[in-house]
């Protein structure tokens, strides 16, 4: 199936669906709530239908037996194998998770045709004076609250239990992390590595490096993992100078030698040589003027996964550097501006199975204190940053206070995890290519 052809969403999540399940051979990591019905496409309907029945026979739900499986539910050829076969090349295999998430997409797009198409009759019916307005409003209620129930409704946890088990021992077989690196190993065994569904705050006081943390780990993950996709979104500086850093860290060239372009000759090849094998759609960048709300951002987040999920990549990342500049305050106080933020971020990231690094400043108490390090209480504005986070990283150079410390070290203080332990790891700190690594 040609990637060039632009497609609907739902279409992208009917398709990938089919193909995830095919890919993993299984049924068992789909939302126990899809039904064949809840696909836009019959024929995918169909091929969803075939591939439950092969999988409660035992059987492999492969292309082959999916076709024959669905033709003979339907009495006429809806998918052969060889379009399903195109399906599988389209679309890389899913994780278990994120073939969860594709299942649910398919069914919130049924649940909004239906929603639709119900305001459409309600229209008609408006336009042709058939029915009272108690009437309609009766009628558009049911509706709402029969998608309502059907997206609240409490899952059996031994579902979930059997889930973790599978999980754990496939991960003992193979000896896979539980999610992608952040390319600083210390860090990655602080945090249990990178998931989806969490917010990492990344905070610290001006000049320590809090944007060059998130850079790095974006960097690192979407040049390790060819199959991801990143989102950042700033509004400290352009797009241009966001690019020099990350051609400083990539070819050991000085920020400063780039921007003015004071380069060797041997210099100038390795800058080409990078632009040249940069990989295209896996980092977006937005320094949009525009973008002054969490909700806008949301948005652009969503829409973005579903274009990377054509082209055969899923966004792993959202960067937003940050909290405070995209406060937007509309009357209210800056801690309730940043509270609704904090929250907005948590649920992206729940519903976007992506890791949403959130970018925060410091108070000033920090330098008044004798003591320099950050802790929690200096997150500046708000307790909400602390509440809504399951871990926060306090980038910390002592360099920035001592003259006679080091400058090519730093910390990241662990001060909140929820999935695993506190405290601090140190790490180098190259300050002319705006770039954390591995200590020693």
């Amino acid at each position: 199936m040609p990637r060039n052809i632009t497609k609907k969403p739902s279409d992208v999540a009917e398709e990938a669906t089919i193909a995830g399940i095919m890919h993993l051979g299984s049924t068992t990591f789909v939302n126990p709530k899809l039904l064949h019905t809840d696909f836009h496409q019959s024929a995918m309907g169909a091929a969803y239908q075939a591939a439950c029945n092969l999988s409660l026979l035992g059987l492999r739900p492969a292309p082959e037996t999916v076709a024959t499986e669905s033709t003979r539910l339907v009495g006429s050829v809806t998918m052969d194998a060889p379009t399903l076969s195109s399906l599988l090349k389209s679309y890389p295999a899913p994780s278990e998770k994120e073939l969860e998430r594709l299942s649910s997409d398919v069914i919130r797009f049924s649940h909004c045709r239906r929603i639709k198409a119900e305001c459409h009759a309600a229209i008609r019916d408006i336009d042709n004076n058939q029915c009272s307005p108690e009437d309609l409003a009766d009628k558009l209620q049911a509706t709402l609250v029969q998608v309502y129930n059907a997206k609240g409704e409490p899952t059996d946890a031994k579902a979930s239990i059997d889930s973790v088990v599978r999980t754990a021992k496939e991960r003992r077989r193979t000896g896979l992390p539980p999610g992608v690196s952040s390319g600083l190993r210390d860090l990655d065994e602080k945090l249990m590595f990178l998931c989806g569904g969490r917010v990492i705050v990344i905070a610290g006081r001006p000049g320590h490096g809090k944007t060059a943390l998130m850079d790095n780990i974006v960097e690192y993950v979407v040049s390790k993992y060819p199959d991801t996709g990143a989102y950042v979104a700033r509004l400290e500086f352009t797009e241009e100078q966001g690019a020099a850093r990350v051609l400083s860290v990539k070819t050991g060239i000085p920020f400063k030698n780039i921007i003015y372009g004071r380069l060797s000759d041997e210099q100038e090849k390795r800058l080409e040589e990078e632009n040249a094998k940069y990989p295209t759609g896996s980092v977006y960048v937005d320094t949009s003027a525009s973008v002054e709300s969490m909700r806008e951002l949301c948005s652009k987040a969503r829409r973005l996964k579903s274009k990377m999920a054509t082209k055969g990549k899923v966004l792993k990342l959202v960067g937003i550097d940050s909290v405070q500049l995209f406060a937007k305050y509309d009357g209210s106080s800056r801690e309730q501006a940043i509270a609704a933020i904090s929250n907005m971020a948590k649920k992206l990231a729940m519903e976007l199975d992506v890791t949403v690094l959130l970018l925060s400043a410091l108070n000033r108490e920090v330098e008044r204190r004798e003591s320099k390090k950050p802790i929690l209480a200096d997150l500046r504005e708000s307790g909400a940053l602390e509440q809504d986070a399951d871990q926060v990283v306090m980038v910390y150079r002592e360099s920035e206070y001592d003259a006679n410390a080091p400058v090519d070290i730093g910390l990241l203080c662990v001060e909140k995890n929820r999935w695993g332990e506190q405290g601090e790891v140190t790490v180098k700190w190259d300050g002319a290519r705006f770039q954390f690594s591995n200590y020693p």
